[in-house]
């Protein structure tokens, strides 16, 4: 199955639908991360909790996320959506298909910005499957860019729960910024914890998968 990627572009310097969407890129650099904190608590007070990586890979995150005490999970899906963009065509879907996870084996998915440079609705069937794996009140973290971005970001978590966001992988065309409601709205069947802007311009946003 491959996806027609139906994104929000510049094609001309104007705005397709939303006011933050403007030329500049999101900054690099690093932020202190309410995000990372909670998920660190979470992480540190279960035992054998697991964790799902859909990020650029980062051997700094891995070694993060095993020192609060986690098994992790790493796939990256967006090396290969970033190459896709080119041609138009994406397999994220497929990709997410290779994972063998049983329902409800995860405590925290990291989706970093998977769900901003997806269409809309293949966004939200990519959360819908996301939340299957997830345990009742496990978290979901996904980041998506405040301003139009012209490439995808590797994340990395560090100590004192600080994030570093840097450039790794560039795009065809510049994505416009995805509107504040719908980045929300793809949290449907979760419990907002933590939404804010970091001074990167990127928007972190940590859901609690609600219980049946």
């Amino acid at each position: 199955m491959h996806l027609k990627l139906t994104h929000r572009r510049y094609l001309d310097g104007s705005a397709s639908n939303h006011a933050l969407a403007v030329k500049e890129p999101p900054a690099e650099g690093t932020y202190e991360s309410a995000a990372a904190r909670r998920i660190a608590d979470r992480l540190e007070r279960a035992e054998g909790a697991v964790v799902l990586d859909l990020g650029v890979l980062s051997g700094e995150t891995v070694t993060t996320l095993a020192g609060w005490g986690a098994r992790v999970h790493v796939h990256d899906v967006m090396t290969p959506l970033a190459r896709d963009l080119a041609t138009g065509q994406s397999q994220a879907a497929d990709l997410l298909a290779e994972l063998k996870l049983l329902p409800e084996s995860l405590d925290v998915v990291l989706a970093w910005e998977l769900l901003d440079f997806l269409p809309l609705e293949e966004a939200r069937r990519v959360m819908t499957r996301l939340g299957r794996w997830l345990k009742p009140k496990g978290l979901l973290l996904a980041v998506f860019n405040a301003v139009s971005s012209d490439q995808v970001h590797r994340f990395r978590l560090r100590e004192q729960n600080r994030v570093q966001m840097q450039g790794a992988l560039p795009l065809p065309e510049v994505v416009s910024a995805r509107t504040n409601n719908e980045a929300l709205s793809l949290f449907s069947g979760f419990t907002l914890l933590h939404s804010a802007l970091m001074r990167t311009q990127v928007r972190e946003v940590l859901g609690q998968r609600n219980p049946d």
